[in-house]
């Protein structure tokens, strides 16, 4: 199934919402409590981590929005989404689950989001690769 591609215009506002949204979970990330248990939780060094390569994708995809930056805020994403399923459903290694807070899910909605915003909206950028013109089809397109 192939969706008509949107023109640039109708993409912009998807793809400031999809910076404002990765920014915002990477946000959501460095923003897990003091810096001084980072070197004791493996956990929390991974959520940095996530954070700040958040932040680099989200920068790039804002100015260039290459493939890139779309994996980058895949991976982001995913971890997230992940990370934040398996912590409060089965619980991390050696630990109980943990109960749902207001981050919690305010993460799970913004991965969430971002992922369907990659697969919806913000694939239809791509352009398909061109196809080998054969040689009429050359000079036509020479004579234009």
């Amino acid at each position: 199934m192939t969706t008509a591609p949107t023109s640039p215009r109708r993409r912009r506002p998807l793809r400031w919402a999809a910076v404002a949204a990765l920014t915002a979970l990477s946000l959501l990330h460095l923003a897990i409590g003091p810096i001084g248990e980072i070197t004791v939780d493996p956990y929390l060094l991974l959520s940095v981590l996530l954070g700040l390569i958040g932040l680099g994708a989200a920068a790039r995809f804002g100015t260039a929005g290459c493939i890139e930056s779309r994996v980058g805020m895949a991976i982001v994403a995913g971890a997230s989404l992940l990370g934040a399923g398996l912590a409060h459903l089965i619980g991390l290694p050696g630990g109980a689950p943990q109960p749902w807070s207001a981050r919690d899910i305010a993460i799970v909605v913004l991965a969430t989001g971002l992922l369907v915003a990659l697969r919806v909206g913000l694939s239809s950028e791509c352009e398909p690769a061109p196809t080998r013109a054969g040689v009429g089809e050359r000079e036509r397109l020479l004579r234009r």
